[in-house]
């Protein structure tokens, strides 16, 4: 692995570890969770595009985890990381996409309560309400994932001090999951 990447034994489960990794671990809580499993039957908002192959956003999910997967390991990254902050960066999506996101967050600024967003969002299901006992690492990655709707080119941002890239990648190459369909 690069040096400076983390370490499987660097994730810090809060409670005592199992056979797995922690953040295969991470991932297989992510995947049976029943926000995941929501997934199944949403599909991936794209306006004015005629493609018929666009389908489901767990589809798009999937195609995010192992694009960027696939890059972390060119890299030496941690692929077990990479593919638990991809498996949870859409969680807390609602439907429409990013337009109904930012709907959603004009509507709660106009109550007072702040802006919506659904990495935020993304984060209370798996912690707080799903309690998934996630590590630090993989609930970090899934906040500051890169790749929303008006960003308007793939190119790799300086990750902020204290953070480390492997949490960018699911957010690059969620763009790239967009591109290939």
């Amino acid at each position: 692995m690069r040096p400076g990447a983390p370490r499987q034994c660097g994730g810090k489960n809060r409670k005592p570890d199992d056979i797995r990794t922690p953040f295969s671990r991470d991932a297989d809580r992510i995947i049976h969770t029943r926000a995941y499993t929501r997934y199944i039957d949403k599909t991936q908002v794209f306006y004015l595009v005629e493609n018929d192959h666009i389908t489901h956003r767990v589809i798009h999910v999937q195609l995010v985890s192992k694009i960027a997967r696939t890059i972390g390991r060119s890299l030496r990254l941690n692929e077990d990381l990479i593919e638990a902050i991809a498996l949870g960066h859409d969680i807390g999506h609602i439907p429409y996409g990013h337009f109904g996101e930012s709907c959603l967050s004009a509507l709660c600024e106009e109550q007072g309560i702040g802006k919506f967003s659904h990495n935020v969002q993304s984060i209370r299901f798996l912690d707080q309400i799903e309690d998934q006992d996630l590590t630090m690492q993989v609930l970090d990655g899934i906040l500051c994932h890169n790749g929303e709707s008006d960003d308007v080119r793939i190119s790799p941002v300086p990750c902020p001090a204290g953070r480390h890239s492997t949490g960018r990648l699911p957010g690059m190459h969620k763009k790239a999951g967009w591109l290939h369909r």
